[in-house]
């Protein structure tokens, strides 16, 4: 939970919207190895997830996953996926409509 929380606008600021961000950068971690932002001082990091866009993930994650983490990582909230029910619906969609690659095929992360 910590991590999620780590990845929450501000501590004031946690609450479902911000719990989906926090899945937002896991999942980016997933992908490309790292965290979105970066920093040892958690206000430097809380300043970054407010005001820095979140790094491209690396090539070969294909368009629509990293479309749907850039949703989550959205800094205006309204434009976020809005709950845990969407999201899933999301990803259903997503794996039922797109061809992913398999698990291994990816390249490494950087």
């Amino acid at each position: 939970m910590e991590i999620l929380r780590k990845h929450s606008p501000s501590a004031t600021l946690f609450n479902r919207r911000g719990f989906l961000t926090g899945v937002g950068a896991m999942l980016f971690q997933m992908l490309a190895g790292k965290p979105p932002y970066i920093a040892d001082d958690m206000v430097v990091l809380i300043t970054r997830h407010i005001t820095e866009e979140p790094p491209p993930l690396p090539a070969g994650i294909h368009r629509e996953v990293s479309a749907l983490v850039f949703e989550l990582l959205e800094k205006e909230p309204s434009r976020r996926i809005q709950s845990a029910s969407e999201l899933v619906g999301r990803i259903d969609r997503l794996l039922r409509n797109t061809a992913i690659a398999p698990a291994g095929s990816l390249p490494p992360p950087a």
